[in-house]
């Protein structure tokens, strides 16, 4: 299983608990992440596992960024 965004903007949301941008788990821990010329900020809320700000996933997971913005 693999998550790709390409060309992507995730902006201005807020949440309670976490991964205010992403939120990625899988119950046998398996999969990743691929984000490609996307833009990640200005979003409020709690990290799990916090690889990158804004994104939670769980620590075994692999996040492969290239041209993007994540702040």
């Amino acid at each position: 299983m693999t998550l790709s965004l390409c060309g992507t903007r995730i902006e201005y949301n807020q949440v309670n608990a976490f991964g205010s941008a992403i939120f990625f788990v899988s119950n046998d821990n398996s999969g990743n992440i691929v984000i490609d010329s996307s833009v990640i900020t200005n979003n409020i809320g709690g990290s799990w596992y916090p690889t990158y700000p804004q994104i939670s996933n769980q620590p075994a997971k692999a996040i492969a960024v290239t041209n993007s913005t994540i702040q």
